[in-house]
């Protein structure tokens, strides 16, 4: 009996067999390196992509998408995945401070690009495989809103709460018990400087300010100083551009006297006076820098008068009435005292009748 043992190969066949390892091994090889191409063209490839916000509704998601760059730059696509994850990462920190501005001192934000964070290895796989705009979500988890515990007015003088007038709380935006949002803690800053100014007190300011957040009761406790600087009066009214208006009509339009108490309302008032002039392209009322030697605060009027004298032309036509031409001349000082003069005429039924059956009109006004 013949038997073949099958468990050797001839050389023939031991041959092919490396042959088919090799060409197999340099096939793999090959894929390898073009994925590892095609992952290197993707990372330098233009991403597009379309934004969207998580875990955030109503005016909250506004603020989150006017904060984040994504959202302001998603018509332009990134230059690169590198670019696009380095905008990802700024915007955690500027949608973290917008959450903050609305009270929400423990949210936590995460920015995903094609479902996958962006320190994931397989991201750039991902976005080669997206075949489209690339999702990316801003997600946000808000957490609880906190709470106003505590307002207090100190002097900044001596941090203490003596202070020189009673302050009306009503318009700071802000009150115990409502939303810590930090923007309207920081509005409240310009409100009571205006209060004070209000009071009479020209130079008031609030130099300072303290936040203190409790996150075990979730609160605010919030500290303005305030700062009034002295009392005072309105002193003189200095003009500066004025050339043609006469100077006692503008003084005389004045709501204040030289010695009336300061009131910044009565610098507006001033203002929408002159304005209401039509002498003037520019006008600005403003307190002095400093009192004066007699404790007063100086007020200081800057004005750009307009062009004395102006003219213009129009035309029309109408089927049933002909060409009309019109025109007019006029000024706006006439003597000093911002008289205004206009003079105007109107020609019409020009081209359907001679020139005798032509209407004509004049117009003056002072």
């Amino acid at each position: 009996m013949t038997r073949t043992n099958c468990g050797a190969l001839s050389p023939p066949l031991q041959g092919a067999k490396r042959v088919i390892s090799n060409s197999l091994r340099y096939v793999f090889m090959v894929l390898a390196a073009a994925l590892a191409l095609c992952s290197e063209r993707a990372l330098a490839q233009p991403v597009d992509y379309a934004t969207s916000i998580v875990g955030a509704e109503g005016e909250l998601e506004q603020a989150i998408a006017d904060s984040a760059t994504l959202v302001a730059l998603e018509g332009e696509p990134a230059p690169a995945l590198v670019a696009l994850v380095r905008r990802a990462g700024d915007d955690v920190d500027r949608v973290t401070r917008a959450l903050r501005a609305f009270g929400f001192y423990l949210g936590t934000v995460e920015v995903t690009i094609a479902g996958l964070p962006t320190g994931a290895s397989g991201l750039a796989d991902a976005v080669a495989e997206s075949g489209g705009p690339v999702e990316v979500a801003v997600i946000v988890e808000p957490g609880p809103q906190f709470t106003i515990a505590s307002i207090t007015l100190l002097n900044a003088a001596d941090e203490t709460a003596s202070l020189p007038e009673e302050i009306d709380r009503s318009g700071l935006g802000v009150e115990v018990g409502g939303p810590a949002r930090s923007d309207a803690i920081l509005a409240a800053e310009a409100a009571l400087a205006r209060n004070m100014r209000t009071l009479g007190y020209p130079f008031a300011t609030v130099p300072d300010r303290r936040a203190v957040v409790d996150f075990d009761t979730r609160t605010m406790d919030v500290t303005y100083l305030l700062e009034f600087g002295p009392a005072a009066e309105f002193g003189a009214i200095a003009f500066e551009g004025r050339e043609q208006v006469d100077g006692d009509l503008l003084l005389g339009l004045a709501p204040m006297q030289p010695g009336d108490p300061y009131d910044p309302a009565r610098l507006s008032e001033y203002r929408t006076a002159l304005t209401g002039l039509g002498v003037f392209d520019s006008v600005r009322v403003r307190g002095g820098e400093t009192l004066d030697a007699d404790g007063r605060l100086p007020v200081l009027v800057s004005l750009v008068e307009r062009k004395r004298r102006f003219i213009g032309f129009g035309a029309d036509f109408a089927t049933s009435e002909g060409f009309g031409v019109n025109g007019f001349w006029g000024h706006r000082n006439v003597f000093g005292g911002a008289e205004r003069l206009r003079l105007g005429f109107e020609v019409g039924r020009i081209g359907e009748n001679t020139a005798d059956d032509y209407d004509y009109a004049g117009t003056l006004s002072f």
